[in-house]
């Protein structure tokens, strides 16, 4: 089990690289795939199914409308860099 407590923007998570590096990870149990990645989760989903493993999110309830995930990813971007 690894945790890691930080942005879901922030590209130097070290325990997250060592998981997808770690080839007898087969499952990745996340709790929101927002918080997991904000950008790119699908790519990390099918880069796990491609090596015979998987995704699973517990809370998958996002906004339904791509135009409010779009603007809340944007602003959540442009805070994180202030």
């Amino acid at each position: 089990m690894v945790t890691e407590a930080g942005s879901a923007l922030n590209e130097k998570r070290r325990k997250f690289f060592c998981l997808l590096r770690d080839p007898q990870v087969t499952t990745i149990i996340v709790e929101h795939r927002d918080r997991f990645a904000r950008f790119g989760a699908e790519y990390v989903a099918a880069a796990l199914d491609a090596g015979h493993g998987q995704m699973v999110v517990v809370d998958d309830a996002e906004a339904d409308d791509d135009l409010v995930r779009d603007m809340t990813e944007l602003m959540t971007s442009l805070c994180a860099r202030l």
